[in-house]
């Protein structure tokens, strides 16, 4: 088996932990870049406070195969209270985020074997959910850039978005803290 290498931003998601752990398990080096240290999980890890800024990103010189963008939230709020900042934040963190990890790993990834990048998105973008504007629309522009890239960068490097419905994480910890809230999820 070839040993492959992964980067993945959100490093401290409780899925991208999950990944990390198969994934080191099979015999690959996954890196992690998170706002708090998670040194613990991955083989090399970096901390990176703003996913938009290009030069917050550490320099790997080797190619990597993969790379996967975790960072989210999950504002929740009635459209009319939703203010201006608000829906940049959270485009900055979901879409301006995952434009720039991309674009500073594109090198790393054109050198590398059968490279993929994977994008988190969620079932909001696609399905009207009320109280879910901001995120909708932040995760709606990741699908868009996805969908770009791939028609761009195929067929050498695959591009995919996996929209998650709400999951059993931290993240996910206060709207899924009853049975009532359970059942109605």
């Amino acid at each position: 088996m070839n040993q492959r290498q992964y980067i993945f931003a959100g490093a401290n998601s409780a899925i991208a932990k999950a990944t990390a752990e198969m994934l080191r398990t099979s015999g690959h080096r996954v890196i992690g870049l998170s706002r708090t240290n998670v040194s613990d999980h991955y083989d090399e890890s970096f901390i990176v406070t703003d996913y938009s800024d290009k030069t917050a990103y550490p320099s790997v010189e080797s190619p990597v195969n993969g790379i996967v963008y975790f960072p989210g939230s999950i504002r929740l709020k009635p459209f009319a209270r939703i203010t201006a900042e608000e829906y940049l934040d959270d485009f900055r963190v979901h879409a301006l985020g995952a434009t720039t990890f991309t674009q500073h790993f594109l090198p790393n990834l054109k050198s590398a074997e059968a490279p993929a990048i994977v994008f988190i998105s969620s079932v909001a973008a696609r399905t009207g959910l009320s109280f879910h504007t901001s995120v909708s629309m932040a995760k709606g522009a990741i699908e868009s850039l996805a969908l770009s890239l791939a028609a761009e960068l195929a067929p050498t490097i695959r591009v995919n978005t996996i929209a998650l419905s709400l999951t059993d994480t931290p993240l996910a910890a206060s709207l899924l803290n009853t049975d009532q809230k359970k059942e109605a999820s």
